[in-house]
C-alpha cells in the first residue's frame, strides 16, 4: 500500500534526527560544523523491549498505559574518527502500525466520487468512533482484567493512498494509519479490523447495515524492519545521532583503553564519552545501564 499525507500525497515521515549515512556535499566547513552529529552508532544488532513509560521520551497521559515499544540498536560508537566503545542506543517515539481501508471502499477514490470514504474531511470525523470501536472489540477477545488495565491502540490518523497491487485508475483515496503500543498486538488488531467493527452508524459504512471490514496494509512487516524503511536505515550502516533530546544512562566508564601492537594505550578522551567529558544535561541520573556495553543512551525519533 503506498500512502501518504492529505497535504502532500505521499507518506513520508518527517525528517529524523535519526538519518542513515548519506554522501553529501557542504557549500562551507560551517555548514558542515553545523550538520556534524555528536555521534554515530554503528547498526550491527537491532531489537525492541517493552518497558514503562518514561517522562523524558513518552508523553502518555492515560493510566492504562503500562509499557510501550522502546527500540534498541547495538554496535561500535563512534564520537570523532574511530570506535572506542561499545553501544547499545534506546530508541523511543516510534510505535508499530498498519494501514486500512474498508473493503467495499475500493483501493482508491471512487470515480463518481459519492463514497463517503473518498473524503479526507469526512474520514477524519470517523476517526474518534472507529479507536473505540477498535478497542472495545479487542477488549472482547481479552479477559476482563486485561481489558480494564491494557490499552492496546495508541491513536489512529488519517493519510492518503491507493493500492499497489493492482490496477487504480481513480485518485488517491484517504485510509486509516493505525497505531498501536505492542509489536506482539500486530496479528490481533489486523484480525480484528478484517473481522468487521461493529456498533457503528450507518453513516461509516460504505455499505450501510453491514460491519465496517477493512483491508489491512503493512501488517506483515515486522516492527524493526518497519522502522528500519520508514526511516531509510540499513544493517551495517552508521545511525547517525544530533544533540537534540540525548540522555546518557548511569553509569558512564572513567576511563577507555585500547590495545596497540599487544599494548593498552589510553585513548584520547575527546574521542569518546566519559563520566567526566559528557555535559551534564545529556545525563540521565535516573535510570541505569542494563546491558554490558560501555555506553548507554536514549533518543527519541
Amino acid at each position: 500500500m503506498s500512502s501518504s499525507t492529505p497535504e502532500d500525497d505521499i507518506l513520508s515521515p518527517p525528517r529524523l534526527r535519526l538519518q542513515h549515512q548519506q554522501q553529501s556535499s557542504h557549500e562551507d566547513e560551517e555548514e558542515e560544523e553545523e550538520r556534524s552529529p555528536l555521534c554515530s552508532v554503528l547498526n550491527l544488532v537491532v531489537d525492541h523491549v517493552m518497558v514503562a513509560p518514561t517522562e523524558h521520551f513518552e508523553a502518555e497521559d492515560d493510566v492504562t498505559i503500562v509499557q510501550v515499544p522502546v527500540l534498541r540498536v547495538f554496535g561500535p560508537i563512534v564520537r570523532t574518527t574511530e570506535p572506542y566503545q561499545s553501544a547499545c542506543l534506546h530508541i523511543h517515539g516510534a510505535y508499530p502500525y498498519m494501514i486500512a481501508r474498508p473493503v467495499t471502499a475500493g483501493p482508491d477514490g471512487s470515480a463518481t466520487g459519492d463514497c463517503v470514504w473518498d473524503s479526507v474531511t469526512l474520514v477524519q470525523r470517523m476517526v474518534a468512533g472507529i479507536t473505540d470501536a477498535l478497542q472495545t472489540s479487542l477488549d472482547e477477545t481479552t479477559n476482563a482484567q486485561q481489558a480494564s488495565t491494557r490499552r492496546v491502540i495508541r491513536k489512529i490518523t488519517v493519510v492518503t493512498g491507493r493500492g499497489f497491487y493492482t490496477y487504480c485508475s481513480g485518485p488517491a483515496a484517504p485510509c486509516l494509519r493505525v497505531e498501536y503500543y505492542g509489536p506482539a498486538d500486530r496479528w490481533k488488531v489486523k484480525r480484528c479490523l478484517e473481522r468487521g467493527l461493529p456498533d457503528l452508524p450507518d453513516s461509516f459504512h460504505p455499505k450501510p447495515n453491514e460491519l465496517l471490514k477493512f483491508n489491512c496494509y503493512e501488517a506483515h512487516i515486522p516492527y524493526t524492519m518497519q522502522f528500519l524503511k520508514d526511516w531509510n536505515l540499513a544493517g551495517m550502516s552508521y545511525i547517525h545521532i544530533s544533540d537534540a533530546k540525548v540522555k546518557f544512562r548511569n553509569s558512564l566508564p572513567h576511563s577507555v583503553k585500547t590495545k596497540v601492537r599487544d599494548q593498552e594505550v589510553e585513548v584520547p578522551d575527546s574521542a569518546v564519552f566519559l563520566a567526566s567529558n559528557t555535559p551534564s544535561e545529556y545525563t540521565w541520573m535516573e535510570l541505569k545501564k542494563e546491558t554490558s556495553c560501555d555506553v548507554e543512551f536514549d533518543v527519541h525519533v
